[in-house]
């Protein structure tokens, strides 16, 4: 009897945390000229996504798989600001299509970028990464609906992403492709 009476006060006391950290969030949309923005606020931090027009540096230095052209139905990038829990993440996402299967895409990224580190995600398609000492990039190559998808992703943490965000890029943001 006292193990129900202890469990259902435990149950009692986390419904009421969950419900004031639901009741915490706010989130907010507006539109900008390449898309829709959104502003996610918890008590625990805060998520901005935003679209833009142009590439950020760093991610078009990654090498773009030939013939590939950005989805149609999307900004060209989409630029994410996370800070959650007093750690801050900045991320920069493209996405590319073309009608080239999924396995000849992948062999010319594993051709091209020989010192990547490969990754395979059940149901996620293909990855490669490097990591670097200001952030991590990767490509991403999996198949939807009769295409092939590349996603080539940038993300960076703490002071890394501050400086990024604040520069346009690295202190070297000469565009380059990643090999």
């Amino acid at each position: 009897m006292i193990k129900l009476l202890l469990l259902a006060f435990f149950a009692f006391v986390l419904g009421h945390i969950l419900l004031r950290f639901a009741r915490g969030i706010r989130a907010t949309v507006s539109d900008t000229k390449p898309g829709k923005a959104i502003h996610i606020q918890t008590p625990i931090g805060t998520l901005d996504l935003q679209p833009k027009a142009d590439l950020h540096p760093t991610l078009a230095s990654i090498l773009v798989f030939p013939g590939a052209t950005p989805v149609e139905s999307q900004p060209p990038e989409y630029e994410a600001d996370v800070h959650l829990l007093g750690r801050e993440f900045h991320l920069f996402v493209a996405t590319y299509w073309t009608l080239t299967p999924a396995d000849v895409v992948w062999e010319f990224y594993r051709r091209e970028l020989p010192g990547w580190q490969e990754s395979r995600q059940r149901g996620r398609g293909r990855s490669l990464m490097r990591r670097e000492p200001d952030c991590e990039r990767s490509v991403r190559v999996y198949s939807q609906n009769g295409s092939t998808l590349i996603e080539n992703k940038v993300s960076m943490t703490g002071l890394a992403s501050a400086a990024a965000a604040a520069s346009g890029g690295f202190s070297d943001s000469s565009p380059r492709m990643l090999r």
